[in-house]
Order: structure tokens, then C-alpha cells, then sequence
């Protein structure tokens, strides 16, 4: 039996004749930035029972919120007519398999489509569904949503219009695979807390590459910091031309040098936008994945050496540049074992 509070308990014993009960959607960022939508056509607004936040996703303990006049609560409000989010089901299971759901968020493209059919009808014309600022499609390819959490409530109202009973939480989970992006909807996967369990013992294990994050923990190195020939990891640049998959600037770095890098955009449409570099030389760089704008010339950004996990070699020429750890002179902090064998190799 799902907890609720005493107020729905008793709202439900009394078997109303009608139940309105719309689904509402809380997604909390993995930077605490919460975000509250429902699949209703008109807003569903909960009050809470306590103002401290203590309670999951910061809606008060789970089942308590309950009618009443705001004073001294918050009214937390779940947007309609936004994006709708279908899938989430309802499971109960016994074990600790993985609750894995399939989620779709549909949200409006932006552009005027016309529909098929005799009615000459169109679909939605007006500006692209935002969320902090990018369109959805955006923010799903740029990791806002990396970290993130789903939460599927129900709520029980009175009336359309009125504020919930109560509310009863079907489901939690993380963010986990991006399966297919559009440009009107996107196909998610969501996965239960459950999938902590999943992650392999130990930790480390014995490999070749090496397993910390460049400029992380472990690691040690600074962005800020030089290589021993005085080549500093970050330089900053301006776009000269560019297309979805390349950016032309003129510096002065070694061949090579920010390949399996970060770029970070300063400035332009993909401001606050970072995106992996694939291949880089004098002229410019590549990306992994196709840019989803195309930034102007004279539009800023901030480029960071990259690494390729290996132990690297001195030796620089055009066929071996300098790479791995001793790029960064930092192979007093490789954790790998260059030398482990490939698993196809038998004894």
C-alpha cells in the first residue's frame, strides 16, 4: 500500500462518485534545479505541510501534501500544457532487479508543420519548449540532464482548478540512457536508485588505459597549468568560419594538441555550451558529434588540451605526437597497467 496522508485516506474511504487524478512530474537536476510539469490541461497546484524542504524533491514528506490555504506551506505548482511525459508505469516487484522504464518527452519543435489529413489543420507554431534557457532537444544533447531525477505523482483533486488532497508518489528514478532525440520528441530511459547496486567490485581493476577524469580527482592536473615545454592546457580562440562538425581558428599550439578535448563556447547561440573535440591542428578542430547551432564568426570560446589515457611517450614528430601522461609531465599519477595484456591473449 502506497503511503498518503490521513486528509486523501480519508477523502478516498468515502468512495467519491468521481476521482480526478492527473499524473504530475517533478525532474530535479543534478544541480538541485527542480522543475514541476503534469499532463493535465489546466496547472495542478499541491501544498506542502512543511517549508524545510525535508521531505523528497522538496515537496514535504511523501503523501503529505493536503488542501489548505497556503499560509505557512508552499504552494508548489506543476505547469500544464508544457512538455508531456509518458511511460512511467507503476511496478511492484519483489527482489532488487532494476525498475528500467521507457520514457518519452514530447515537447513543441518551434516551426509550423502542417498536419496531415483533409482539416488543413497545422501543428504548433509559436517558440521552441525551453528549459533553463535551450531548447529541449539542446539541453538533452548538452547533458543538462545528466544526474537528473524523475518522479511521477499522483494527484487526487476535487475539482478542476482546485488544489490536491493529496498526492501519491509512483515512481523515482535517474536518468539514464538518451535512446533517440527529435526534433518534437525524445526516448529516455529511466532507471530505479536500484542501479547504484550495479556498479562493478572493485572499484579499480587491473587495465591498460588509464581510469581517472582529465583535470579531476586522481588526476592532479590543472587546467590552468603548462606543459614542460611552457604549452599551456587552456587556450582561448575565436571562430574564423565553422560548420556543424568543424571550427577553423589560427593558433599556435602543437599538432594534435587538444585532440580528445573539451571546448567551451563564451560567447554567441552556444554560450555555456561544451562539447568533446575529436581531431585538432593549427587551423582548427573537429567535433565528436555535430553542433546543434552553427556559431557566427567572432563567436568566443575556451579550448582544453586533451588526453588519450595512455602513459604517452617523449618522443614528439608528426606521426607520434606528444600524448598520454607525459604530455601533462604527469606520470608519477597514472594509475594503469600499460603492460596487462588484451584479453584475446592466452597463456
Amino acid at each position: 500500500m502506497k503511503p498518503m496522508s490521513a486528509r486523501l485516506a480519508e477523502y478516498l474511504a468515502q468512495r467519491p462518485s468521481q476521482i480526478i487524478a492527473p499524473d504530475c512530474y517533478v525532474i530535479t537536476l543534478a544541480d538541485g534545479r527542480v522543475f514541476y510539469f503534469t499532463n493535465a490541461d489546466v496547472p495542478v497546484v499541491v501544498y506542502s505541510d512543511a517549508d524545510d524542504g525535508s521531505g523528497i524533491l522538496g515537496l514535504g514528506v511523501p503523501g503529505s501534501m493536503v488542501l489548505g490555504d497556503g499560509t505557512g506551506r508552499t504552494a508548489t505548482t506543476f505547469l500544464a500544457s508544457q512538455v508531456r511525459i509518458a511511460g512511467v508505469r507503476y511496478k511492484v516487484a519483489v527482489g532488487l532487479d532494476v525498475d528500467e522504464q521507457d520514457v518519452t518527452i514530447s515537447y513543441k519543435p518551434g516551426t509550423i508543420v502542417p498536419a496531415s489529413g483533409p482539416e488543413g489543420m497545422l501543428a504548433w507554431s509559436g517558440p521552441p519548449e525551453t528549459i533553463e534557457g535551450q531548447s529541449w532537444p539542446q539541453a538533452l544533447m548538452n547533458g543538462l540532464f545528466d544526474g537528473a531525477t524523475l518522479a511521477r505523482f499522483r494527484a487526487f483533486l476535487p475539482a478542476w482548478g482546485a488544489p490536491a488532497i493529496g498526492t501519491v508518489l509512483l515512481f523515482y528514478g535517474y536518468f539514464s540512457t538518451l535512446e533517440k532525440i527529435g526534433r518534437a520528441q525524445a526516448q529516455l530511459k529511466i532507471k530505479t536508485p536500484l542501479v547504484w547496486l550495479d556498479a562493478d567490485m572493485p572499484r579499480n581493476i587491473y587495465q591498460a588505459s588509464c581510469w581517472y577524469t582529465l583535470y579531476g580527482f586522481g588526476c592532479g592536473v590543472a587546467r590552468s597549468g603548462t606543459a614542460s615545454d611552457g604549452t599551456p592546457f587552456t587556450w582561448s580562440g575565436t571562430v574564423a568560419s565553422a560548420d556543424l562538425l568543424q571550427v577553423d581558428w589560427t593558433n599556435a599550439a602543437p599538432a594534435n594538441w587538444f585532440d580528445q578535448g573539451t571546448v567551451t563556447f563564451t560567447s554567441g547561440v552556444l554560450a555555456g555550451d561544451s562539447f568533446a573535440v575529436n581531431t585538432s591542428w593549427t587551423g582548427g578542430f573537429t567535433l565528436r558529434a555535430p553542433l546543434p547551432e552553427l556559431p557566427a564568426p567572432g563567436d568566443a570560446f575556451t579550448i582544453y588540451a586533451g588526453c588519450d589515457r595512455t602513459v604517452g611517450g617523449t618522443v614528439t614528430t608528426a606521426d607520434t605526437p606528444l600524448h598520454g601522461c607525459w604530455k601533462f609531465s604527469n606520470v608519477a599519477n597514472f594509475p594503469a597497467f600499460p603492460y596487462v595484456p588484451p584479453p584475446t591473449t592466452a597463456i
